[in-house]
């Protein structure tokens, strides 16, 4: 597949526009407070890999451009309530943030199960670098402080960012219980280091089955196919749910069911097609 080169921020004008009209948002000038309230706005839209699964299986034979740009993200979102995966969220909300003056890059990001599997945007204010995740739905920026050990809490969970041997490390935590998430270099991530990642994404192991992610009004719901995970002050609630479960993910996300049915079908033989290797 040949390298796709990304547009520039001035390109996506008209959606950022679209954007902070629909969220009644005003940047006069790019201050934390607004910067706070792009976040919170963003965060709205929902983490998933259905359209990245379908819009991958329909291009994949004829090699045309399989990224979502900014264009296509916000269109489907105000359609079809979709949103992205961490590589197409992270570059929405970067053409966001430049258009409205901020300085910004992204970063890649290791995981457990892979090296650049992961990305985000650190956004330079006041003298202080600030990280902020679409990808994990964090609707507030963290301080970046290779000094201390900064904590963050939200109603249903804390995050903490630590510095060791050069790297950032993030971790969530509800209670006692915590979990490492994910590491990186607080260095700017070229175009086209970011391209080269993106398009590993796409034979990832999270392209084997369906999973969406919401920042709900006092929690959080995540969704793998039809096991039901949902997060809030009262604690954790997990459940599978056996019958018409694409139905229940269509209450809660307002995604059609027949996108829906068409992801899970196309993860389902891709799943088929390598236990029979």
């Amino acid at each position: 597949m040949p390298e796709i080169i990304l547009l520039q921020s001035s390109h996506f004008r008209e959606v950022t526009a679209s954007f902070l009209e629909k969220s009644g948002i005003n940047v006069t000038k790019p201050d934390f407070v607004k910067l706070q309230t792009i976040l919170a706005a963003f965060s709205k839209i929902p983490y998933e890999n259905v359209s990245k699964i379908i819009r991958y299986n329909s291009l994949i034979s004829t090699k045309q451009e399989v990224f979502r740009l900014p264009d296509t993200l916000w269109h489907d979102y105000q359609r079809y309530s979709l949103g992205g995966t961490c590589f197409s969220l992270t570059y929405f909300l970067q053409t966001i943030l430049e258009n409205c003056g901020y300085h910004c890059y992204p970063v890649s990001a290791d995981m457990k199960w892979g090296k650049h599997v992961h990305c985000a945007i650190v956004v330079c204010l006041e003298g202080q670098n600030w990280l902020c995740d679409p990808g994990y739905l964090l609707h507030e920026p963290l301080l970046l402080d290779n000094m201390e050990r900064k904590i963050y809490r939200t109603e249903t969970q804390g995050v903490m960012i630590s510095y060791d041997l050069n790297r950032y490390n993030l971790a969530t935590f509800q209670g006692n219980q915590i979990n490492w998430r994910y590491s990186f270099n607080d260095i700017p991530c070229e175009q086209s280091e970011f391209v080269k990642w993106w398009l590993q994404s796409f034979g990832e192991p999270t392209m084997k089955g369906i999973c969406l992610t919401r920042q709900e009004k006092h929690g959080m719901i995540y969704v793998h196919n039809n096991y039901f995970r949902e997060v809030n002050a009262m604690g954790i609630k997990k459940r599978r749910v056996e019958q018409n479960w694409i139905g229940n993910i269509v209450d809660i996300f307002g995604i059609p069911a027949d996108m829906l049915q068409d992801a899970y079908e196309i993860t389902r033989k891709y799943r088929s097609s390598n236990e029979t290797r």
